[in-house]
């Protein structure tokens, strides 16, 4: 399958999308269609690669088919893709994969004595080290800031309970997401759904303003110190554990790079 489109078979995880018509070759229907068929999936947008398994049909109309599939294993981007044609075709010429990095990506270890030691702020210390789970919220709200996320919502305190920590947008990507220092935060923790409905609704309404989002890339983070991975997805919107020091990363990134606000939403799409 190959696409140009933006936000499709651009990261790991289960997808439901849809191909029109007039992009799907070698008569591929609803009665000749292999369930749990393996699949490579190519966004020559991105440049990026997946091997993975499509699931199943959904439903056809006269104009598309849609269909349910998953990402599994990102692939190092051949320079043979660059001339595929976008639809989905039929064809074992790539039978070979070589496998780009695991499901799980560990954040790369801080270096502190790098040469912008000296723009380190002290927040970073404070929430690698702190135990203390307000603080950690608090900070991680700055740490956002710092990242140069501008349309942020923090939730306070007062008015969190059974709530998200907080909200944020930048370009085409929305995100819930909730700061938590237990271990066991998902057995803890019975908001990913309220989350996703938040999400689905399109909109969310914070001190007298309304933030809309119908369009755009949605996903819950919950921000802890353990390990950056996809806990579930449903209707394209993905829960994920991102952790703290992948944040930082972002953030010294920005300090040693150019990076603009496209580079950026990419980033933390693919966190």
């Amino acid at each position: 399958m190959v696409t140009k489109y933006e936000n499709v078979f651009d990261r790991i995880g289960e997808i439901e999308t849809y191909y029109p018509k007039g992009y799907i070759h070698n008569n591929i229907n609803e009665t000749n269609f292999e369930p749990s068929s393996n699949c490579l999936f190519i966004n020559l947008k991105y440049k990026k690669a997946f091997k993975g398994t499509l699931i199943q049909i959904q439903k056809s109309d006269n104009e598309k088919i849609w269909f349910k599939a998953k990402l599994l294993s990102e692939l190092i981007f051949d320079n043979n893709f660059i001339n595929e044609k976008s639809g989905w075709w039929i064809n074992n010429k790539y039978s070979n994969y070589t496998i780009k990095n695991d499901f799980i990506k560990e954040p790369e270890k801080i270096n502190y004595f790098s040469n912008n030691k000296y723009f380190i702020p002290p927040v970073i210390d404070e929430l690698i080290n702190t135990s203390d789970f307000r603080k950690f919220e608090e900070l991680t709200y700055y740490l956002l800031k710092l990242i140069g996320i501008n349309e942020i919502i923090k939730i306070e305190p007062a008015r969190a309970q059974g709530r998200s920590d907080g909200f944020f947008m930048i370009k085409n990507l929305a995100v819930i997401y909730d700061c938590k220092l237990s271990k066991k935060f998902i057995e803890d923790n019975a908001q990913p759904q309220n989350y996703l409905d938040q999400l689905q609704h399109g909109q969310i309404s914070y001190s007298n303003k309304i933030y809309s989002f119908i369009n755009h890339q949605k996903a819950v983070w919950f921000i802890t110190k353990g390990s950056n991975r996809i806990i579930k997805s449903f209707n394209n919107i993905f829960v994920k554990e991102v952790t703290i020091e992948s944040l930082i990363n972002i953030y010294i990134e920005r300090l040693e790079k150019n990076l603009n606000e496209i580079d950026l939403e990419h980033k933390l799409m693919n966190i």
